[in-house]
């Protein structure tokens, strides 16, 4: 099964509907490495306009088969977590992640990858992908997940797209973490 989630968040991305959540900012403009520091703070977790994991793991299983559901379900679930609080921010040439009682990771603003023990055990390749928003992403031999970051215009909200990718589902798994600055 899927095996490359570090949410992650990270901090664990949907790669739709950013303009859904009112006050997110929506535009196309090239994101550069000094705008990783409007990032920097602690967040806590929202989480009433937050999805729920278990019914994006249901809906994206619902047509695997009976005898391998629970199995498959059990699996992504392990690698599927809404953080209740993070804190990231810069740390010299890199973006740095501390998870709450899970570790923390650092990213090299390159782009360049790196091998990071997940929470769940599994060893993965990470990297920043800086584009129009800020990702992470996570690969795996089995997946891949990507986290996309996009802050509200006042910076206050925090709004993480998940999206886990592996061919062993039938679609991924997608769903959305919303946070606020503590």
């Amino acid at each position: 099964m899927f095996s490359g989630l570090a949410l992650r968040l990270t901090l664990a991305a949907m790669l739709t509907a950013w303009g859904s959540l009112p006050g997110v900012m929506t535009d196309n403009a090239p994101f550069h490495v000094s705008q990783v520091d409007q990032f920097a703070g602690r967040y806590v977790l929202l989480r009433d306009p937050s999805e729920d994991l278990k019914q994006a793991i249901n809906r994206a299983t619902s047509t695997v088969s009976f005898v391998r559901r629970a199995m498959v379900r059990w699996q992504l679930r392990q690698r599927a977590v809404a953080y209740s609080s993070f804190v990231m921010g810069r740390a010299g040439e890199s973006l740095r992640t501390i998870l709450a009682d899970k570790g923390s990771l650092s990213l090299p603003l390159s782009g360049s990858p790196v091998l990071w023990k997940a929470p769940f055990g599994e060893i993965v390749r990470a990297h920043l992908q800086l584009g129009t928003e800020l990702v992470e992403v996570f690969e795996a031999k089995r997946g891949r997940c990507e986290s996309h970051f996009q802050l509200s215009p006042d910076r206050q909200v925090l709004v993480v797209e998940i999206r886990m990718i592996s061919e062993e589902l039938p679609e991924p798994v997608e769903y959305r973490l919303v946070y606020r600055r503590a």
